[in-house]
C-alpha cells in the first residue's frame, strides 16, 4: 500500500485541547503518560550486545491541577531516539531531563522510565569441553527524576536449584537405618561389600529438590555501568545451584553434587544472596521463592537493605 501523498496546502491549525481546554474536576497528578510501549532497546553492557524486544513506560508528573493534560507524542519521540543507541544509566537520566524539559507549559518536575526486557547469556557446561548454549535472565530497569533527586533500580531474575536440607537429613536417616538392618549382627563390614551396598541403595530414600527463582533488586550509581554480569556473577557464586543449559551425564552428575553441597532452605538462600549483593550494593531488595515440590505452595524470603 502506497503512503497517502503529503498535502501541497499550508499546514492548518489543529486544536489542542491539553492546552486549551481546562479540565472537568481540576487536580494533580502523579504521573501521566504511556506504559508498554514496544520496542527493540539495547543496554550499554557487554550482556546486551544488541537491541532486544522491550516494553517500556515512560511518564511524567502533572502538578498543576488545572492543566487538563500533556502531550504523549513528545514523550514517544524521545523514546524513538533512545532506541537508536545502547542506554547507559547516565542516558537514561538524560532523558528523564529531556522528558520534564518538553513540558516546560505543563509545570512538569518529575519523570520516570520503566524497561521489561530480557538478556540472554551464553553459557557453558560444567564438565564437557566446548559444550555451549544460552541462560536467559528477565530484567528490569526503574529510572525516576524528581527535585529530590535521580534514582535508578536494576532488577533481574535467576533461576535454582534448592535442595531442602531437612529431607536430606531424613533420607539419609532411612538409608542409615537400612544399611543397619541389612547387616545387623554380621560385626565388620569389608570396604568393597559397604561400597557395593551403597551404589544399590543410596537411592532407597532422596531428598527433595525443586526449581527456585531469585528476584535481584539493586540501586545503580547513576554515573556507573550496568555490570550486569557481575550482579548475575555474584548471585550464582553465592547459590552455587544456577540452572543449567546444555548437560551431558558428566555435568548432570557435577551439577547433582553441587547440589548436595548447596542444600539450602528458602531462608539461607536469601541470607547469602544478602551477603554477597550487599557487599556491592549500598541499597537492594532480594526476593527468592522455591517452587515446592513437597508441597502445592511455594516457599518465600525477602529481604531488604539500604534505603530500599
Amino acid at each position: 500500500m502506497k503512503p497517502p501523498m503529503a498535502s501541497t496546502s499550508p499546514p492548518r491549525a489543529l486544536p489542542d485541547l491539553s492546552r486549551s481546554a481546562s479540565p472537568g474536576m481540576a487536580q494533580a497528578l502523579d504521573w501521566v503518560g504511556m506504559r508498554n510501549i514496544r520496542l527493540p532497546l539495547q543496554l550499554d553492557d557487554p550482556l546486551c550486545p544488541s537491541a532486544v524486544p522491550s516494553g517500556v513506560d515512560m511518564l511524567i508528573n502533572l502538578p498543576c491541577a488545572g492543566i487538563r493534560g500533556i502531550h504523549m507524542s513528545r514523550l514517544y519521540t524521545l523514546l524513538m531516539r533512545v532506541a537508536k543507541a545502547p542506554q547507559s544509566p547516565a542516558g537514561l537520566i538524560a532523558l528523564l531531563q529531556q522528558a520534564i524539559a518538553g513540558h516546560a507549559e505543563s509545570r512538569s518536575d518529575a519523570a520516570r522510565f520503566v524497561w521489561h526486557g530480557e538478556i540472554v547469556c551464553p553459557t557453558g557446561a560444567l564438565v564437557t569441553p566446548d559444550l555451549e548454549g544460552w541462560m536467559s535472565h528477565a530484567v528490569k530497569l526503574e529510572a525516576e527524576l524528581s527535585t529530590a533527586g535521580a534514582a535508578i533500580w536494576l532488577t533481574v531474575e535467576a533461576t535454582y536449584a534448592s535442595t531442602c536440607p531437612c529431607s536430606a537429613s531424613l533420607a539419609r536417616q532411612l538409608i542409615q537405618e537400612q544399611f543397619e538392618r541389612e547387616h545387623a549382627g554380621q560385626g565388620t563390614i569389608d570396604l568393597q561389600r559397604a561400597s557395593d551396598w551403597i551404589g544399590r541403595n543410596a537411592s532407597f530414600a532422596t531428598p527433595h529438590s525443586q526449581r527456585s527463582l531469585a528476584q535481584l533488586r539493586v540501586r545503580v550509581d547513576p554515573s556507573a555501568r550496568w555490570d550486569l554480569g557481575g550482579l548475575i556473577g555474584a548471585a550464582d557464586d553465592a547459590l552455587g545451584t544456577f540452572s543449567q543449559g546444555p548437560v551431558k551425564r558428566a555435568d548432570e552428575q557435577a551439577f547433582a553434587q553441587r547440589n548436595g553441597h548447596n542444600l539450602m532452605f528458602v531462608e539461607d538462600a536469601a541470607r547469602r544472596l544478602l551477603s554477597a549483593l550487599s557487599a556491592r550494593y549500598a541499597d537492594g531488595v532480594i526476593e527468592v521463592t522455591h517452587l515446592e515440590s513437597l508441597h502445592p505452595h511455594d516457599a518465600h524470603a525477602a529481604v531488604r537493605w539500604g534505603a530500599a
